[in-house]
């Protein structure tokens, strides 16, 4: 999408994604959370998503922290990472 800003890591996860301040008022953004981070636990699952209003990452607005059974583990692939080019895939639940 034109309006956002994906920030990857070396495994092409995305860790950030960040509102293009010219994009605020388009397109569905209306400026209320303009950077999305993503923290990956050990296992490769993304564990912990924080909002900001602010695309520096300062002002927190909401976080959301994801608690896995070590049983669930042996249930899990990575999901599509889109966003990244060459990402290995996305982190899911497998069937």
């Amino acid at each position: 999408m034109s309006h956002v800003h994906p920030n990857c890591d070396t495994l092409g996860r995305q860790i950030s994604d960040t509102v293009i301040p010219m994009a605020i008022g388009r397109a569905g953004v209306n400026g209320s959370i303009l950077r999305i981070d993503t923290a990956y636990n050990s296992q490769g699952l993304a564990y912990l998503l924080t909002s900001y209003a602010d695309t520096a990452g300062t002002q927190i607005v909401n976080q959301v922290e994801n608690i896995y059974n070590p049983g669930d583990a042996a249930h899990m692939r990575p999901l599509a990472a889109e966003a990244c080019p060459g990402a290995p895939g996305d982190f899911g639940i497998l069937p």
